[in-house]
């Protein structure tokens, strides 16, 4: 049984205790925040504990803190929850599809249409009849995308954060053939991040499907990825963090 009395007595300023009355040890594990949209999360046929997230907790001596969002952009690193709030030793990003895509609507029009399902129904068929996906559409543009990163990892070197950021993955088939100018823009953004990435020192780039012959064979759907895919991107991850966790 622990001695309480010698506890109180010690030198320990404070105690802290979890919900069954244990005493929490303070932890030195580096805190790794992994953010993601929905690439980063379980799906039908990806299962919770196939996903790199979790394989990377299990592999890990790190504390792991998912931040994940389905249909997040970049403009989520600009709230201070992302960074500022955990202080992290190092995060790891996952995000720009959703930026980058060329849309039927901008985030203005979805936005308006969102509370009308009515509306809705009838508007977003109309549209697809009238317009095409065009990257001036896109719900992060490549100058607000830069801002984005920049901001970010200039608040990361403030901190002494090491960010790896995972490219955007080059689309399957299927989404080349929903969306005929996805890849130029992949292209596009992915440009950007190493652009912006290679100004800082703490700031790297990850590109897990750069020996990826058929990018369809690690894809569940036009852009989600199977556990193959969550495997390499677990792979490339935990080797970045072998030094640290």
């Amino acid at each position: 049984m622990y001695d309480w009395m010698a506890r109180i007595n010690s030198d320990v300023d404070s105690i802290d205790l979890d919900r069954s009355g244990s005493i929490i040890e303070e932890s030195d594990s580096q805190i790794v925040l992994a953010m993601t949209d929905s690439l980063g999360m379980p799906r039908e046929g990806v299962d919770y504990r196939d996903t790199w997230i979790h394989k990377l907790r299990a592999s890990s001596s790190c504390e792991i803190i998912a931040l994940t969002q389905r249909a997040a952009t970049t403009d989520r690193l600009q709230n201070t929850e992302m960074l500022e709030a955990y202080n992290p030793d190092v995060v790891v990003t996952q995000l720009g599809v959703v930026d980058c895509a060329p849309r039927y609507m901008n985030r203005i029009e979805r936005s308006l249409i969102r509370p009308l399902p009515v509306i809705k129904v009838v508007y977003k068929p109309l549209l697809k009849r009238c317009r095409l996906r065009r990257p001036r559409r896109s719900y992060v543009s490549p100058p607000e995308f830069r801002e984005n990163l920049d901001d970010y990892y200039q608040r990361a070197a403030t901190l002494g954060t090491d960010v790896y950021s995972i490219v955007i993955a080059p689309p399957s088939s299927l989404f080349i053939q929903a969306n005929p100018q996805i890849e130029q823009e992949v292209v596009r953004y992915n440009e950007i991040y190493k652009t912006i990435a290679g100004q800082y020192e703490h700031v790297h780039i990850l590109d897990p499907y750069e020996q990826i012959t058929n990018i369809n064979s690690i894809m569940i759907d036009h852009e989600h990825p199977n556990d193959l895919r969550h495997d390499l991107i677990h792979e490339s991850v935990s080797s970045v963090l072998s030094n640290t966790c």
